[in-house]
């Protein structure tokens, strides 16, 4: 596997000389809302062929500026006690940190109880766990809920296929819902306004690794081995044009909701899927990107900020 990563890091060089980058101002956010990220990083040293996504998301967010009063870990991408290691690691100490373990007395659940006596954004980069549980345990915590940007959904009969083109057709799963579809029924039930930002919107930005290289985004060297690793494998097996980074799309309508095209949709469980249909005077909407080259360009210039 080594041997891969040297033979694409080449590539990817190479694949840059001499080419002029696209530019853009890097944009910070200028929004005091509030904000708690529930998250499932999967990028830790250890977990070599984990998805990197929701560590290249926080790190964007951090970068743009988001006003961020606390984050939480759930399993998803990995087991929770990877997800808290994980995130131990990568977040440091200047932002509190809660492990999520589901139940009432979770430090999570109380640590979401007390953010939200105030106007509150969450930002579900992962199962809807512990939202479910702090609605459970705490109800009365939903009215200052202002909304949940959650990375999940479909249309009925959607397949989630990288390039149907491709000779390898991979129907990728809704994982932040079939992960855990009870926490999705409790969410649904509350009436929290949810901001769906689905498989489509990720798929729209694809990103090679040789354009990071490129934009000189500085990250952990072990995050640079999953990005290249994760875009050499949807490349390889979906056809993919680089990896996409789905959580980070959802960052990236919290910091730059004109960016995106949302409509109101219904909300329905069937089985174990959320499938949403368009309609007016809905609560909820699904949101994609209007431009996924604009939107990328964004995205690098944000995180080439030091």
């Amino acid at each position: 596997m080594r041997k891969i990563f040297v033979f694409s890091t080449l590539l990817s060089l190479i694949g840059c000389a001499g080419v002029e980058l696209p530019q853009l101002t890097p944009v910070t956010s200028a929004n005091s809302e509030r904000v708690w990220v529930d998250m499932d990083p999967a990028c830790g040293v250890e977990l070599v062929h984990s998805d990197p996504d929701d560590c290249l998301a926080y790190i964007l967010a951090r970068r743009a500026k988001m006003n961020i009063v606390g984050i939480s870990t759930t399993k998803g991408n990995a087991s929770e006690s990877d997800t808290w290691k994980i995130a131990q690691t990568l977040v440091g100490d200047d932002i509190p940190l809660y492990r999520g373990r589901g139940g009432c007395q979770s430090n999570a659940v109380r640590a979401l109880k007390k953010a939200a006596q105030k106007p509150l954004k969450i930002m579900a980069l992962g199962p809807l766990t512990n939202i479910a549980a702090l609605l459970q345990c705490h109800p009365e915590a939903a009215q200052h809920i202002t909304e949940v940007v959650f990375v999940g959904s479909r249309f009925a009969g959607e397949r989630f296929v990288v390039n149907p083109n491709w000779f390898i057709q991979m129907n990728l799963k809704d994982l932040n819902v079939v992960s855990d579809i009870e926490a999705v029924s409790t969410v649904l039930s509350s009436k929290i306004p949810l901001r769906y930002v689905p498989f489509e919107a990720g798929r729209r930005v694809p990103i090679q690794y040789s354009v990071v290289i490129g934009y000189r985004v500085k990250l952990p060297d072990y995050l640079h081995e999953r990005l290249r690793d994760w875009g050499l494998m949807f490349s390889v097996l979906a056809g993919s044009d680089g990896f996409l980074p789905f959580d980070a799309v959802a960052v990236a309508y919290a910091l730059w909701p004109k960016q995106f095209l949302c409509k109101t949709v219904s909300s329905q469980l069937v089985r174990d899927e959320l499938i949403v249909k368009i309609k007016k005077e809905e609560v909820n909407t699904r949101c994609v990107p209007k431009n996924g080259n604009l939107l990328r360009i964004l995205i690098l210039s944000t995180l080439s900020l030091s």
